[in-house]
């Protein structure tokens, strides 16, 4: 299965780095929410949507 979101938000993410999509799911099955979640996160960073604070 080929996850064209979860593919643009990695290469988004890792820049010139290869990422193997179908292997990182498969490797990652049981815990695929915490990547869409954390990817969607660096998306919204990399817009400038999310800002980081300092406490």
């Amino acid at each position: 299965m080929q996850d064209t979101s979860v593919a643009r938000n990695l290469a988004l993410v890792a820049g010139d780095v290869p990422i193997d999509v179908p292997r990182l799911l498969a490797a990652l099955s049981p815990e695929q929410g915490r990547l869409y979640y954390h990817l969607l996160l660096a998306r919204l960073e990399v817009r400038g949507e999310v800002r980081k604070t300092s406490r």
